[in-house]
């Protein structure tokens, strides 16, 4: 008896909010970017990214500057 895989609520909720920042941008498909978007609001992935000397608010800025500029949108 297998029992179907159980996803952490912080990846479901950065899942979710991927899919929902690809829709709101029209963006074609969902990438990794928005998947990095998604995990920013999580404050683990902020510390994380601070531990690293990355500098979250910068990283989200240039994340929506790439995805503005890179991913075709519909129509």
């Amino acid at each position: 008896m297998s029992s179907s895989p159980r996803i952490a609520k912080g990846l479901r909720e950065a899942l979710r909010h991927s899919f929902e920042e690809a829709t709101k941008q029209r963006h074609e498909y969902v990438t990794l970017e928005h998947l990095l978007v998604g995990l920013l609001d999580d404050e683990k992935v902020d510390d994380a990214i601070r531990a690293c000397g990355g500098t979250p608010k910068r990283l989200r800025r240039e994340l929506h500057a790439f995805l503005e500029t890179s991913i075709p949108k519909l129509p």
